[in-house]
């Protein structure tokens, strides 16, 4: 089973979703097992009504993790293709990978950084001598990637590579205060 991206509107991600799970799945089940939008956690500052009502400044959410791509699982692409023909020329945008004849699918080691982008678990780190250190969660290990922190909300920005592009993903990732160097001073 391969797994390939759809580029579409921003904004339009789940109508178009919707759209095909009606048509192509209902359809042409043989065209494609699940159509799907990987979603990541993030915290987002809360107005002062939020505030009021939750006491908390802080609220962790769910949100697209890339916008303006679908993704979907097909044994045979030709098929999904060409079910989705009528859509094609004012909801999407390309199909990702295609050139000529031929479509490159999601590489394996690129849906495995998907997966652990769109991980449930809560990844908790910290910055040490100028260098985070995430220590739990599912973006453990990813700290090459990091290339911004936001500690006021808890998110840091990942920078990789996928689909052949160099995307920068925020994701959230609490960060604990700066740990004192081996000098003893804090950084």
């Amino acid at each position: 089973m391969a797994i390939y991206v759809l580029q579409v509107q921003t904004g339009q991600e789940h109508y178009v979703k919707g759209l095909l799970e009606q048509s192509v799945l209902t359809d042409h089940p043989e065209a494609a097992e699940r159509i799907f939008i990987p979603e990541k956690a993030m915290n987002f500052r809360n107005n002062l009504e939020e505030q009021r009502k939750t006491g908390e400044k802080i609220s962790r959410r769910k949100s697209i993790l890339f916008p303006g791509y679908v993704f979907f699982e097909s044994r045979n692409i030709d098929q999904f293709l060409e079910a989705m023909h009528k859509f094609r020329s004012t909801t999407f945008v390309r199909l990702i990978g295609r050139d000529g004849d031929s479509v490159q699918d999601v590489l394996p080691e690129e849906m495995a950084h998907i997966r652990r982008l769109s991980g449930e678990d809560p990844s908790q780190g910290f910055i040490e001598g100028g260098k985070i250190r995430i220590t739990s969660g599912s973006l453990k290990g990813l700290e090459s990637f990091v290339k911004k922190v936001d500690r006021r909300k808890g998110n840091i920005l990942l920078e990789m590579e996928l689909f052949n592009r160099t995307f920068s993903v925020w994701v959230a990732c609490d960060i604990a205060e700066n740990i004192s160097d081996s000098t003893g001073k804090t950084t």
